[in-house]
């Protein structure tokens, strides 16, 4: 899989850091998970604005990784925050994608 151009948490999902981590509160299922820094400072970015590519570049600027190692981690982030209803693709408009 490949990460959308843009990314939408679920607006039923609240976040908060303690410590090193992101906690999400999924409200509508009453499930709790965890992210470590990349994934918490994943989340933020898209909560911000959405832009995946974004998100890549500033996470490979950050923590000094090599874009394609961030990449393909956070495919595999993305795919389980989509699993588990966490966030979900966005159309440019801000309309949840279809597909």
């Amino acid at each position: 899989m490949t990460l959308p151009l843009q990314c939408r948490p679920n607006p039923m999902v609240l976040a908060t850091i303690v410590k090193n981590e992101t906690i999400l509160l999924d409200t509508a299922r009453e499930h709790y998970f965890s992210l470590n820094a990349v994934g918490g400072r994943f989340w933020s970015l898209i909560a911000m604005d959405g832009s995946s590519e974004r998100a890549v570049a500033c996470i490979a600027q950050e923590f000094c990784a090599d874009e394609a190692v961030v990449r393909a981690d956070l495919v595999r982030l993305w795919d389980q925050l989509c699993a588990n209803g966490l966030a979900s693709a966005a159309c440019e408009d801000g309309r949840e994608d279809a597909r």
